[in-house]
């Protein structure tokens, strides 16, 4: 049996999670959301120049365009959904030299993994794609608006949280992902400086079966004093343990349900030995009191099967969003959009202090928070889990990947169906479109590697040609040089 992981580290401190409360209280906001609409699991213009057999353009964009209202029923979906595909599938681009200039109405979150937009502002990647967003500074609303600012054509894109599109789907169909571009998991056990508990790792030794490692941390959390937030993500990761190691909460010998603020007030008098909060503040609270992790979310992750539902109840995608009729009307729109985000992450992943020295004014004042560029630098490295270009086919195509589209997507649905939330037939690429968007563009760079080599045209195009490649813009590195360079073309 391989060896389990753990991913726990002693040596987390207070400010790893002062440096988390943005990010877990909006967690705990989506969780909530989603659990209050009856789930368990983690919640929830112009013809594209791209050349299409004829006659399909006018049947599909048809489609697209009758099946985009809010109250479409199931077969307008299927048909919009259907039309979409037959874009993406047909896509090929038209040769040219010059990126057309686009207008895009765009709006961020004001998070911290959904401000990085502000990079690509600042940069000037935006332009270089021929994106001239509206307004040009960028500007950020808040989740509960955007979806309904994105369906009236207030927004032409914006980003999107897959939970809660699956919950929204058969209300929303319209509204589709485009590109995903981080995940974020961040839920502990903390144990008390006096209980003397050992983290999860500590069990973990030569080649020590996952499971067996949790029941030992289960059997010693068993007769501690357990304080337990009343909100659903704390909830979820306890029972996930306790399924683990075959017992109940019943098992528990001393449990307190509690508001998180109660936790802590009752860790300050020393009267809990584990805590399992929801609240970030609350958490920065306890680890300044020297509370420590033992067990994170992410060793599930790690150590679960793919479509486990105790890892798909935990684990949400923030993605870039647009609905169907804009996609499949400016797709070489949104192939250039997407282009930028790969830019933005990859930068993000390769000199993340750089990266996020851009980012991090608008960040704070998004947020009201201050955090430091050290903080911002940890936020990204050790909590947010971004998927970049390289990162996309592990995460669209890849069935064994837990974390990925199927598993987590097609498990989340089921639970959704089995609350009566879903009540049609549904799968995760009826509102991800994605791993299309990603395999349009990874088939461009394959053309571009192939064709670069037997090219007639001149340097000066090459370079420019280049430019566009390295800029993950492999939309324009191709038609570039299939422009100067028509034996190039396949």
């Amino acid at each position: 049996m391989p060896t389990a992981k753990s991913t726990v580290k002693a040596h987390i401190t207070s400010r790893d999670l002062r440096i988390l409360s943005h990010t877990l209280f909006l967690t705990m906001r989506r969780q909530v959301h989603m659990l209050n609409r009856g789930l368990r699991a983690w919640k929830q213009r112009r013809m594209t120049r791209g050349v299409l057999a004829a006659g399909t353009v006018g049947i599909a964009v048809g489609a697209l365009l009758t099946g985009c209202g809010s109250g479409e029923n199931e077969a307008s979906s299927a048909a919009a959904n259907e039309a979409l595909t037959s874009i993406l599938s047909n896509f090929t681009p038209a040769p040219g030299d010059e990126v057309p200039n686009v207008d895009v109405k765009f709006a961020m979150w004001p998070y911290g993994d959904t401000t990085i937009g502000f990079i690509g502002i600042e940069k000037g990647w935006f332009k270089e794609a021929g994106i001239n967003l509206e307004p040009a500074q960028g500007q950020t609303q808040l989740d509960s608006q955007t979806s309904a600012n994105l369906v009236s054509g207030a927004l032409d894109t914006t980003l999107d949280f897959l939970p809660t599109r699956v919950n929204k789907y058969e209300q929303q169909p319209s509204i589709k992902s485009f590109g995903v571009t981080n995940m974020f998991i961040g839920n502990y056990v903390l144990a008390s400086p006096s209980s003397g508990l050992k983290p999860l790792s500590d069990f973990l030794v030569d080649g020590a079966d996952f499971n067996a490692a949790v029941s030992s941390v289960v059997d010693e959390i068993q007769p501690e004093r357990i304080a337990l937030s009343d909100q659903p993500a704390p909830h979820n990761l306890l029972n996930a343990l306790l399924s683990i190691a075959d017992k109940t909460t019943g098992d528990l010998k001393n449990v307190q349900v509690l508001e998180d603020t109660k936790i802590v007030n009752l860790a300050k008098g020393g009267g809990t030995d584990v805590a399992m909060v929801s609240g970030a503040a609350q958490a920065i609270q306890l680890l300044n009191m020297g509370f420590t992790p033992i067990f994170a979310f992410q060793d599930l992750a790690d150590n679960l099967p793919a479509g486990d539902d105790r890892v798909a109840a935990g684990v949400g995608h923030v993605s870039l969003a647009a609905t169907s009729s804009y996609i499949g009307e400016n797709l070489d729109t949104v192939l250039r959009f997407q282009s930028v985000y790969w830019r933005i992450i990859d930068y993000i992943q390769t000199k993340p202090e750089e990266a996020l020295a851009v980012s991090l004014p608008h960040l704070n004042q998004a947020t009201g928070f201050n955090l430091s560029l050290e903080e911002s630098m940890r936020i990204f490295r050790d909590f947010y889990q971004m998927v970049g270009f390289g990162d996309s086919a592990k995460f669209y195509d890849d069935p064994t990947y837990p974390l990925g589209l199927g598993p987590v997507y097609e498990a989340q649905i089921a639970t959704a169906k089995g609350h009566g939330v879903i009540k049609g037939d549904v799968s995760p690429t009826d509102f991800v479109v994605g791993g299309q968007v990603y395999h349009i563009m990874n088939e461009l760079k394959t053309k571009y590697d192939q064709a670069v080599s037997i090219s007639t045209a001149s340097d000066e195009v090459k370079t420019k040609a280049q430019a566009y490649y390295d800029a993950f813009n492999f939309l324009d590195a191709y038609r570039t040089l299939s422009a100067a360079s028509p034996t190039a073309q396949q």
